[in-house]
């Protein structure tokens, strides 16, 4: 009769083995934790700049027109003939000057409808083209009578 031996050490080894598991599984846990804070944050920082600079520009549409926006913001019009304008950032949120250095772009589009003048501008990330910040207004436009 041969009886088997177990060694205690197989049974620390199995136990060492489920030690170091348990500290990898929460280890990528919390590195996943500070991953997902690290996006919330620069999208938070995105979305505060992002509404910073629409409300400008609306501001200076309302107060200036069209003239405003590419006076003092730097606005760019399309070519197309309708009141479409284009503002680019780096990615410091300072002016860039075109598609090639800029991160994030601002799409303006500007129409009239009985006596009132529309704008909504939007504000999109370049990489992936993802929207940031919208935002829609409206003012009255004062037309002057001639009564002759």
């Amino acid at each position: 009769m041969s009886k088997k031996r177990e060694t205690p050490s197989g049974m620390f080894m199995m136990e060492m083995i489920m030690v170091v598991f348990f500290f990898i599984l929460c280890a990528s846990t919390c590195i996943l934790v500070f991953v997902k804070a690290n996006n919330m944050s620069r999208q938070a920082k995105d979305l505060n700049q992002g509404v910073l600079m629409v409300e400008s520009i609306v501001e200076i549409w309302k107060a200036e027109g069209e003239k405003g926006l590419t006076e003092k913001v730097g606005a760019q019009a399309h070519g197309d003939g309708k009141p479409r304008y284009d503002v680019y950032w780096n990615q410091d949120w300072k002016p860039a000057t075109g598609e090639a250095e800029a991160v994030y772009r601002g799409d303006i589009t500007l129409s009239e409808k009985d006596g009132m003048s529309y704008a909504e501008v939007v504000i999109f990330k370049m990489e992936d083209n993802d929207e940031v910040f919208r935002l829609e207004a409206q003012k009255y436009r004062r037309t002057v009578r001639e009564d002759g």
